[in-house]
Parts: structure tokens; C-alpha cells; sequence
């Protein structure tokens, strides 16, 4: 009897770290792909490969946004109803994070969401989003990735 007790209580050792590291780490999040890269929501800002601010009534944001209900009125539409697949990124096709922060000193892009009502800031682009897998915010931190021409070339990637 003792036998199997210290026996169990080896087992549950050995299992006790791999279970906490299912339980810490977080999921890779979804994925956005294009022809030839992929957007992946990173767990957190600190390991992306940009970092994006998104709020509303931002000062001088590098680019404003503004969520529309409808999609023929869109700049942008981002439309999703399957979970299958919902966090694999493309075979073959380089990954870049993208991280979303509240702090406007570490953002390498700051984008402010503009209001529907007409409050004066006129937006760059419209967005349209219909999603089971991307937040608004995910949504407008991709497309602002992919907006930023220094984004695409890689020179302001944390590494």
C-alpha cells in the first residue's frame, strides 16, 4: 500500500509542470493572412513583433479608424463566421505579432477609433467587422500593421 502511494504521488510530480505550463501559457491568438505573411495576435504586447494602441480621442494617432455597420460603406471589410481554422495562419508564409498596449510610449503605431455620430474626426480608413474570431481592436491592429509602410518592411519590429 505504501508502495503505490509514493508511486502516485511520483506520478502526480511529474505531472504537476506540464499541466502548469498548459495552464500558463497563453494561446496563440487569431490569424490574419495574406499572400505572402500572416498577422498573428500575440499573446502579449512585451513578445509581439508590433506593438499597437487602439482608443478613442487619441492625440495625433498615426492613423483613425471608424467601425460602420454596414460593409458597402467600408473601406475595409474583415468578415468571419467559421471556427475551423480560426488561429492557423498560412502554411509557409512568414508570421509577424502584432501585440495590443495601452501605453502609448511603447506602441509602434497608435490608431484612433473614431465615432459614427459625426464628432468632427474625420477617419482614414472605414471598417466593417463581422467576426467570430477577431475583436475590434485585433481587427484594427492587423489592418494597421499592414497599413504602416515601415511595417512591411520590418524596420520597426521590436526583435
Amino acid at each position: 500500500m505504501e508502495r503505490a502511494k509514493r508511486i502516485l504521488l511520483l506520478i502526480l510530480i511529474a505531472a504537476c509542470p506540464a499541466g502548469a505550463q498548459t495552464v500558463l501559457t497563453r494561446a496563440p491568438g487569431p490569424c490574419f493572412a495574406t499572400d505572402s505573411m500572416s498577422y498573428q495576435i500575440a499573446g502579449a504586447p512585451s513578445a509581439s513583433d508590433y506593438r499597437v494602441m487602439i482608443a478613442a480621442g487619441l492625440d495625433r494617432p498615426h492613423l483613425r479608424m471608424q467601425p460602420v455597420d454596414r460593409a458597402e460603406t467600408a473601406d475595409f471589410v474583415l468578415i468571419d463566421d467559421r471556427e475551423t481554422e480560426a488561429r492557423a495562419c498560412k502554411p509557409g508564409a512568414r508570421i509577424k505579432t502584432v501585440g495590443l498596449t495601452a501605453d502609448p510610449g511603447s506602441a509602434d503605431i497608435r490608431v484612433g477609433l473614431t465615432d459614427q455620430s459625426g464628432d468632427g474626426t474625420v477617419p482614414h480608413y472605414r471598417l466593417y467587422l463581422r467576426s467570430s474570431r477577431f475583436s475590434l481592436p485585433e481587427a484594427a491592429a492587423i489592418l494597421a500593421v499592414m497599413w504602416n509602410p515601415a511595417a512591411k518592411t520590418g524596420r520597426t519590429a521590436r526583435r
